[in-house]
């Protein structure tokens, strides 16, 4: 299967106001939208706005006292429903910080979608969490089954303060965030259930990881004649006279254009 990650907002240090708003862009139809915060000062994401026309923004993860007994990791998420516009989106804060960090990330699986069976929760499996004190390397995380091998893991690395080189072994770089406060740096990998990393941060760092699901069942095949089948076949058909699905009777045999359907449409 083939998937389509997209970064479109990176949200950093924001004193002056309790909410912050991305720059617009325009999300394809039925995406799923996540937001994945790190706050290092005693501030909270109180709700999101914007391109939630397949349901509400609701929070998929929280977990206090990263880093301090203050700072928060948060993913949020929602669908963008049918007939998605260009738009912001905004989060509000519980208050004032410099430590804010955020990325937002569209997904889609090209062939069959993400998984919207269900509520937004559902289209996020299982997931996990370490942290651990200063200098505390390698990181982490066990994974749960999967639901599908095709299905993707996506990686977070957060880091207090300085600058922190993540390495998520066998991972793609998604985005990289630093503010001066805090680092926020997101990674993909095919299916992964034991989701390795380290960091050469002499600061508190520790990760999350998530499996993204996408929708079940397969794309719709046809199975076309080809050439070779096609003459292999032919005396069959003109003993066996109409077939099913195919408008071709014996009387047909001599009407070339009565074969050229047959070929195009194939039989099931």
């Amino acid at each position: 299967m083939a998937w389509s990650v997209t970064q479109h907002d990176v949200g950093a240090a924001n004193t002056s106001s309790t909410a912050y708003t991305s720059g617009a862009f325009t999300p394809g139809a039925d995406r799923l939208l996540i937001v994945i915060s790190y706050i290092v000062t005693a501030v909270t994401i109180t709700g999101i706005t914007g391109h939630d026309g397949g349901g509400s923004w609701v929070q998929l993860f929280s977990q206090e006292g990263v880093a301090n007994a203050a700072a928060d990791v948060e993913i949020w998420g929602c669908f963008t429903g049918s007939s998605p516009s260009s738009g912001s989106v905004v989060i509000s804060k519980s208050g004032y910080t410099e430590s804010f960090s955020a990325n937002i990330i569209e997904f889609h699986e090209d062939v069959v979608g993400v998984d919207m069976s269900g509520t937004v929760a559902n289209a996020i499996g299982v997931n996990g969490f370490d942290v651990g004190g200063y200098d505390v390397s390698p990181h982490q995380v066990v994974l749960g089954a999967f639901s599908d091998s095709d299905n993707l893991t996506l990686g977070v690395g957060f880091a207090q303060g300085i600058a922190a080189n993540f390495t998520f072994s066998g991972y793609t770089a998604l985005a990289m965030n630093e503010n001066g406060f805090s680092i926020l740096a997101l990674y993909l990998a095919s299916e992964d259930q034991t989701v390795d990393a380290t960091t050469d941060s002499e600061k508190i760092a520790g990760i999350f990881a998530c499996e993204v699901k996408m929708a079940s069942g397969s794309p719709a095949t046809r199975r076309i004649m080809t050439i070779s089948n096609l003459f292999n076949f032919w005396p069959l058909m003109f003993l066996a006279g109409p077939i099913k699905n195919v408008s071709l009777k014996r009387r047909d045999f001599f009407k070339p254009w009565k074969w050229l359907v047959l070929f195009l449409t194939g039989i099931n």
